[in-house]
């Protein structure tokens, strides 16, 4: 997940700095954060530094669970070898995020320098400061670190009482990152960027967000936009599968054929991409997208259950491939019935409570 975020990534910074430079155009005091233009050694060698001096900072926290540093030192296992490969997986998930970490905020360091010509032996305190504060979060960000109110609400809802934390640690029990990556999913599609400019914009002018903040939204919208693209045409190539099929006996029939479901297919072989979260989330909103629109429900002539349909197949990912899944799988379960999962609750009340607004003939 971290490594293919990469790419996603670069291509964002790309249209963000172009959507700065223009900004800036027009607007002298805006200070632009990123640029397409290579830093120099200088500007490196300065992020380098900078890195080093707040890694403690930049990976304190955890990023798997929410845990104080007391409880961080805690014995889980009495046994030695189970405890040993315990503490050498947490050591080895930490050192993995913060090889990421670390490229996400030199890179986002070296070239916020680099966007306002900065010259580091010469850069202000303030200067400084500004380009960690930006480089911190394009790092936390990266790596699904940020603070995430959701994943926070959670944690103390779930302290309340010892049997609320037994519930949520058996369905979540990592909340901090899989709730960031769900964030990173729909920051990353075409709901960021109507959003970006609808709210944002009339937030920035009300003076109560800042245009880069805006610009920031715009860009990962418009990257996310363009993987919805790109997975409804590999859909249409039939080079990638999404979810179940609606029709129970096929479905049933395809898999004992060896289909999988969020799969590229390259001839009698298909290869699973559900682990490529985030980046898979809307990737795969835009097969479900494809195959809504294109699978004959507007042939029967109601539109209402077509158009909801197709809203809920492009929901599907987004559940499916996320902390999300457990939550369905509980309610599914509790609630019985094939195909009663969560997105079915969720339609069958919204439609239940618009239909109440019209009386029967």
């Amino acid at each position: 997940g971290n490594a293919i975020f990469v790419p996603a990534r670069v291509f964002k910074n790309g249209i963000k700095a172009t959507l700065e430079k223009g900004y800036a155009a027009n607007h002298k005091d805006y200070v632009r954060t990123t640029t397409v233009s290579k830093p120099t050694e200088a500007q490196f060698k300065a992020a380098e530094e900078s890195f080093e001096r707040n890694a403690k900072h930049l990976s304190s926290g955890g990023n798997y669970r929410f845990e104080s540093e007391l409880e961080s030192k805690q014995t889980i296992f009495k046994n030695k070898v189970l405890e040993g490969a315990r503490k050498f997986n947490n050591k080895a998930l930490e050192a993995e995020d913060m090889f990421f970490l670390k490229r996400a905020y030199k890179d986002s360091f070296a070239r916020y320098l680099r966007a306002n010509n900065i010259d580091p032996a010469k850069a202000t305190a303030e200067q400084i400061a500004n380009a960690e504060n930006y480089a911190q979060n394009e790092a936390w960000k990266a790596t699904y670190r940020d603070a995430s109110k959701i994943a926070t609400a959670f944690e103390k809802f779930s302290r309340t009482n010892k049997g609320t934390k037994v519930f949520f640690d058996a369905i979540l029990p990592f909340r901090k990152t899989p709730i960031n990556i769900l964030a990173r999913g729909v920051e990353y599609s075409p709901v960021e960027l109507l959003k970006a400019v609808t709210y944002d914009a009339a937030q920035v002018k009300n003076g109560k967000m800042e245009a880069q903040e805006m610009i920031d939204h715009i860009s990962s919208g418009l990257t996310g936009t363009g993987i919805v693209a790109l997975g409804a045409w590999l859909a249409s190539l039939g080079l990638v599968s999404g979810g179940d099929d609606e029709d129970k006996k096929l479905q049933n029939f395809e898999e004992l054929q060896g289909k999988q479901n969020y799969a590229l297919k390259i001839g009698d072989y298909s290869y699973t991409l559900d682990w490529a979260a985030p980046i898979s989330l809307p990737l795969f909103v835009g097969v479900e997208a494809y195959n809504a629109f294109n699978g004959g429900k507007f042939d029967s002539g109601d539109v209402f259950s077509a158009v909801i349909d197709a809203i809920g197949k492009t929901a599907d990912p987004m559940i499916g491939l996320s902390m999300l899944q457990n939550i369905e799988s509980i309610l599914s379960g509790q609630y019985g019935g094939e195909g009663n999962g969560f997105w079915n609750l969720l339609k069958e009340a919204g439609m239940s409570y618009v239909l109440q607004l019209f009386p029967t003939l």
